[in-house]
C-alpha cells in the first residue's frame, strides 16, 4: 500500500511538473509572437481535457491574432467561466472579446465586452487596452453627438454633416472609389468600413494626440478629416486584405495610396513639379525603398505615388499584386528580373530631368 502511495505521488508530480512546462512553454511561445507553436501547445493542453481557464484564454487569443474571429470566440468565453470572471484571465479575454466581435460586425457586444473589462479592473494593460478601443471603435461618450450614416460599404461617423458641403455626394464618393479599388485589386472585407469624420484636423490633435488622417487595417477603420483626399486611406484597409499577412514597406504601401487617392492627376508629372520647386538631390528609388522614413512626407509620397503608376503603366495591375503581398525589392527582382532595375533607372532620369 505504501508502495501504491508512493507510485500514485511520483506520477502525480511528474504530470504537474509535465503542465507546469508545457505552461511556460505556451506562454513563452506567445510573448514571442510564434503563434504557430503557441496554438500546437494550447490545443494539446485542451485535447488532453485539462480545463486551465489560462489554456483557453491563450488559444483564444492566438486564433483572434490570427484573424479566426469566431473561432476564437468560443475559447475566450469558456476561459472566462473557467476563472470565474475574477481575475487578469477574464480581463484579457473580454478585452480580446471587445475586439473580435468588432470584426464580426457585432458592435453591441463589442461595447459590451470591451466594457466588461473595464469593470472587471483586472490590470492597468488590460483596461488600457479595453479604453482604447472604446475610443477607437467609436463607442466612447465622446462620438455620442456624431451622426452615423451607414451605407453598402461604410458606417461613416461624421461629427458635424451640416459643415460638409453636399453629405450625399461626400459618401457616394467614397462607395465609388472602394468599388473601384476593390474590382482593380480584387480584395473581400469582412465587415464594413468604419469611417470617422472630423470637422477640424487639429481637434483629435490637440485633445488625443491623433494626427489625421491615418488608418487602422486590423479594425477597418478609417480616422479622417472632411476634406482629406477621398481613397487614400481607404486603399490602406483593402489592400490589407489582397493576401494573408502582407509584407509592407513605405515606398508601395503608401505609393498604392497615393495611386488610388481619387485626384485624377497624373503621378509622375505631380512628382516633377514636386522636385522642380524644391531642392533635391537626384532622387534614387532605391533609397525610398530601403530607407522609406529618412525622407520627408513632401517628396516621398509623391514619388512613391509616381512609382507605382510607373509599374501599373509598364506591368499592369495584375502582374503587381503579389508585390502587393510581399513590398520588398527582393520580391520587385524575383517578379520582374532585369526589367526592374531598366524601369528604375528610365524613372529616374525621367523625374530628376523633368523629360
Amino acid at each position: 500500500m505504501k508502495r501504491l502511495i508512493i507510485i500514485i505521488l511520483f506520477f502525480t508530480n511528474y504530470l504537474l511538473t509535465a503542465s507546469g512546462q508545457s505552461n511556460n512553454k505556451l506562454i513563452e511561445y506567445y510573448s514571442k509572437g510564434e503563434l504557430n507553436k503557441a496554438l500546437e501547445i494550447s490545443t494539446k493542453l485542451i485535447s488532453k481535457g485539462d480545463e486551465n481557464g489560462v489554456y483557453f484564454q491563450i488559444h483564444g487569443r492566438i486564433l483572434a491574432d490570427q484573424g479566426k474571429y469566431a473561432d476564437a470566440i468560443p475559447f475566450l468565453l469558456k476561459s472566462i467561466k473557467k476563472d470565474g470572471n475574477k481575475t487578469d484571465i477574464s480581463g484579457w479575454a473580454h478585452g480580446y472579446l471587445g475586439q473580435c466581435y468588432l470584426l464580426l460586425g457585432q458592435y453591441e457586444n463589442s461595447k459590451r465586452s470591451l466594457n466588461n473589462c473595464i469593470r472587471l479592473n483586472a490590470t492597468k494593460n488590460s483596461i488600457k487596452y479595453a479604453n482604447k478601443r472604446l475610443f477607437l471603435f467609436g463607442f466612447n461618450n465622446y462620438f455620442s453627438s456624431w451622426e452615423m450614416i451607414e451605407t453598402e460599404h461604410f458606417r461613416f461617423h461624421i461629427q458635424d454633416p451640416e459643415k460638409i458641403d453636399n453629405i450625399d455626394v461626400f459618401v457616394q464618393l467614397r462607395e465609388k472609389a472602394f468599388n473601384e479599388i476593390t474590382s482593380s485589386l480584387n480584395c473581400r472585407l469582412i465587415k464594413k468600413i468604419d469611417f470617422f469624420v472630423w470637422d477640424n484636423k487639429m481637434e483629435p490633435k490637440k485633445k488625443f494626440k491623433m494626427n489625421l488622417g491615418f488608418a487602422s487595417p486590423l479594425t477597418l477603420c478609417v480616422y479622417s478629416h472632411k476634406r482629406q483626399t477621398v481613397g487614400h486611406e481607404m486603399t490602406h484597409v483593402i489592400s490589407n486584405y489582397i493576401g494573408k499577412s502582407p509584407k509592407k514597406t513605405g515606398l508601395i504601401n503608401e505609393g498604392l495610396a497615393v495611386y488610388f487617392n481619387m485626384e485624377n492627376d497624373d503621378k509622375i508629372e505631380t512628382l516633377k513639379m514636386t522636385i522642380k520647386n524644391s531642392k533635391y538631390d537626384p532622387i534614387k528609388v532605391i533609397d525610398f525603398w530601403n530607407d522609406w522614413r529618412n525622407y520627408p512626407d513632401r517628396l516621398s509620397y509623391p514619388l512613391a505615388g509616381a512609382f507605382i503608376q510607373k509599374l501599373i503603366d509598364s506591368y499592369g495591375i495584375e502582374r503587381l499584386k503579389p508585390l502587393l503581398i510581399n513590398q520588398t525589392y527582393k520580391k520587385a527582382k524575383e517578379l520582374f528580373g532585369n526589367g526592374l532595375d531598366e524601369l528604375i533607372k528610365e524613372f529616374e532620369y525621367e523625374v530628376n530631368n523633368g523629360a
